[in-house]
């Protein structure tokens, strides 16, 4: 008898298993929102975008106080504590519950200093659950497919860690935080106001943390001693760089400040002096040295001894050794008050190649931040920094400053160059950009989930990235393929001319130009061909409809930025050049709101279109231009 109850339990037992639901169905419709803390603004934040996504997708909400719980803030029942950074989730029968490291009010204040973790667990349940993808940044941007209800495995759960302890994308709107610098180069009607700048950078914002952007050790790096001319100009004239004409100081002027400031590496009273600001700014973990740019490297015999140039090389070609010399010395001074100490600097322009002398003697009292050229290959650039010594970096590339209009197709090499970074060990990325419109969204996008997932395929992003087009993504895709042959081709031959290298490497904003090399007009009316055909599928939304129109219109302003270059040159008439210019500009201004365009980045940023635009005298049309 006692073996037949046995048996009896083991068999409900089963059933029990059997009959156990493989999934929860949400209803998104009546589903409530709970938030452990309203206070709090990480769990603010969640609750509030949760709310605008489920609206977004369901069309109508009537949330029911029995329902379904999205549950933020607060762990699962049994669920385990979020480590330091990490997002989770977990689903329920009733729930599913979002929480992780949202950070702690700050010693001796009450205020909280929030992380993400809540936040990046609810994103993870919108992307990953609801199929949800964030394209670009703004509404515009936001891809989901409409459902009243989803069925979700009944194990699923979700956790997250940012991959890099830097996590930077300068998403933030350039003509907002170079307002002045850009407006004044761009004709009336085509300049934005300080609110719609805003907006965009606000947008911006939003776009890096749907994307799950988070930076887990901040440290100080930028430009360093931009106000030394200034500053010690007349009372320490020894401190600034010897010039070719035997001058101390910027060529600019006693009264120039900017990233054009070079030094007398070699003084031992720079030296001191740098040293002592940091000792009186508190002696932080972190001693920014990073040079300016400029090749007003000091001519001085001392500092020119501390180089290694080759026989006939140009003065301006190789400087690294003289500054990974310079950063050693400052690491030994700085190591006698905090052995901790952690000297950042850029390894960048005529600074960027491996030294040929030199090693970096303090490995772990030193964090590079490398800016590799678009133009070469960034692999074995870091591969001969970390044999010289290097064993701490970030990568901080411009590959998105780019001030020309023509497509450049190089989504995807960038999108493997940073996942080659990633396995090379980076430790950060720094991802300079000029917000621009449509012409980049592909580029951003790649690089924006690579940050977060590096380990993606490249196809699955592609995929993600096409879906904004609904039925015309096939035709969208063929547009992008074409591009992109061309852009990677014109890309390599460059690579190929070089040797695989450019000794004397220009800064990617100014290799505008390059990309002139890849397109041709009859290649960009193949282009608009495949975008009719994407504009002809049936079954377009309203916005999927003015997203292929978007790239349409970038390819008819590529097309006549083509011509209008073009014709600027020998062989061609005044009269060719100048009806390219009006029909360039008119199409600017009839279109200038649609497209969401970073004018002053195209009509001011060298050197492609700013010499055209004073050869068209533009300003006597738009008096308004002061900085041309």
């Amino acid at each position: 008898m006692k073996r037949l109850s046995v048996l009896c339990f083991a068999m409900v037992m089963s059933a029990s298993v059997i009959a156990a639901p493989e999934t929860v169905e949400i209803d998104l419709v009546t589903a409530r929102i709970e938030v452990a803390d309203r206070k709090h603004p990480t769990h603010k934040l969640a609750a509030e975008e949760l709310e605008k996504h489920l609206l977004l997708i369901v069309g109508e909400r009537r949330p029911a106080k029995d329902g379904f719980a999205f549950v933020i803030g607060s762990k699962a029942p049994g669920g385990k504590d979020a480590p330091e950074w990490t997002s989770l989730a977990e689903l329920t029968s009733n729930a599913v519950y979002f929480w992780g490291d949202d950070g702690k009010p700050e010693k001796g204040k009450k205020r909280i200093k929030a992380r993400h973790g809540s936040l990046f667990a609810m994103y993870g349940f919108l992307e990953k659950v609801l199929g949800v993808k964030w394209v670009r940044s703004g509404d515009d941007g936001i891809i989901y497919k409409n459902m009243k209800a989803v069925k979700v495995p009944s194990n699923w759960n979700y956790s997250f860690f940012p991959p890099l302890e830097l996590s930077n994308f300068r998403a933030k709107d350039r003509t907002f935080a170079w307002k002045e610098k850009w407006e004044k180069a761009t004709p009336g009607p085509l300049r934005i106001s300080s609110e719609t700048a805003m907006k965009r950078a606000k947008d911006d914002v939003m776009w890096m943390l749907r994307q799950r952007h988070q930076t887990r050790n901040k440290f100080w790096y930028a430009h360093a001693f931009v106000d030394w001319n200034p500053k010690y100009i007349h009372s320490h004239p020894e401190y600034l760089a010897l010039n070719e004409k035997g001058v101390r100081g910027n060529p600019n002027g006693p009264k120039y400040e900017g990233e054009r400031v070079q030094l007398c590496l070699s003084n031992p009273a720079v030296q001191n002096q740098i040293i002592s600001e940091w000792l009186a700014s508190g002696t932080n973990l972190f001693l920014n040295v990073s040079p300016n740019d400029s090749g007003n490297h000091c001519r001085c015999e001392k500092c020119c001894s501390w180089d290694e140039d080759m026989a006939g090389e140009d003065f301006k070609s190789h400087k690294s050794d003289r500054h990974v010399k310079f950063w050693n010395i400052l690491i030994s001074k700085a190591r006698k008050y905090r052995p901790d100490v952690q000297l950042v600097a850029y390894i960048y322009a005529n600074w960027r190649l491996p030294t040929r002398r030199e090693k970096i003697e303090y490995p772990d009292n030193f964090v590079g931040g490398i800016v590799p050229s678009i133009y070469e290959d960034s692999t074995p650039l870091i591969d001969e920094w970390v044999k010289r010594g290097m064993k701490r970096y970030f990568v901080r590339p411009n590959y998105l400053c780019y001030g020309c209009a023509m497509p450049r197709g190089l989504e995807r090499f960038l999108f493997e160059d940073y996942k080659a970074n990633y396995k090379q060990g980076m430790m950060g990325i720094d991802e300079d950009n000029w917000k621009r419109g449509r012409l980049m969204d592909f580029e951003r996008y790649v690089i924006a989930r690579a940050i977060a997932e590096p380990n993606l395929d490249f196809a699955v992003v592609e995929a993600e990235f096409l879906s904004q087009f609904g039925a015309a993504a096939p035709e969208m895709g063929e547009y992008y393929r074409r591009a992109r042959e061309r852009g990677e081709a014109a890309r390599l031959e460059i690579v190929k001319k070089s040797g695989g290298r450019k000794i004397k490497a220009l800064d990617d904003s100014l290799l505008s130009g390059s990309a002139f090399a890849g397109h041709t007009e009859a290649d960009l009316d193949g282009d608009l061909a495949v975008i009719a055909r994407a504009l002809a599928k049936d079954g377009l939304s309203d916005a999927e409809r003015r997203r292929v129109r978007g790239m349409q219109l970038v390819v008819e302003h590529a097309k006549l930025v083509l011509r209008f270059v073009t014709y600027s040159t020998a062989g061609h008439s005044d009269e060719d050049f100048r009806k390219a210019g009006e029909e360039l500009l008119a199409f600017r201004l009839k279109h200038g709101d649609e497209m969401e365009e970073n004018w002053g980045a195209l009509f001011r940023a060298y050197p492609v279109e700013v010499r055209l635009w004073m050869r068209m005298h533009i300003k006597k049309r738009f008096p308004e231009i002061t900085d041309p």
